[in-house]
């Protein structure tokens, strides 16, 4: 198609000036980094990764983690299926739920957090009728419902709003 046409010109052209510059992105950076993981001379000064947001990771930062796995780099990873907002950035949820299944199959540990604490039971109550209904129809993941664990006093706008009066 012509869009795809423009896209692929454009990135020719970006890459092309890029290399006049001595310039790398974002994406170059991951990319090197993969390489110079897989190769065999690669030292990684580390004994532990922390992989927070995990479900919003692309399929080169995977790669990545895949390097270090490959060196014997324990990985600990957090992240919540539910919240995934970066697929503009590429980020592939999927290969997260992917290790979230194999983590559950005795390839690691899944841990399940349900309770928020940060939130008031009617809200969460809100929130997860609300998604769930939405979440089900995606299929392959179960929505995981939030529990109110905080036992935040009861809201009454009438005592809030004379006591904002009074001051």
């Amino acid at each position: 198609t012509v869009l795809n046409r423009l896209y692929d010109d454009f990135l020719a052209a970006y890459n092309k000036h890029k290399r006049e510059i001595g310039a790398l992105d974002f994406l170059d950076l991951e990319e090197i980094a993969v390489e110079i993981l897989q190769s065999d001379q690669s030292l990684i000064p580390v004994d532990y990764a922390l992989i927070d947001e995990a479900q919003d990771l692309n399929p080169v930062q995977w790669k990545l983690i895949e390097c270090l796995e490959a060196k014997g780099i324990p990985i600990f990873m957090v992240g919540d299926i539910q919240q995934s907002i970066y697929g503009f950035r590429h980020a592939d949820v999927e290969l997260f739920y992917d290790r979230s299944q194999m983590a559950a199959g005795g390839k690691g540990k899944e841990i399940l957090l349900p309770e928020n604490w940060r939130s008031r039971k009617t809200l969460l109550n809100f929130v997860n009728g609300l998604f769930e209904r939405a979440w089900t129809e995606e299929g392959k993941v179960s929505f995981l419902c939030l529990k109110g664990e905080y036992p935040y006093p009861e809201y009454r706008s009438e005592e809030h709003t004379s006591e904002l009066q009074s001051h």
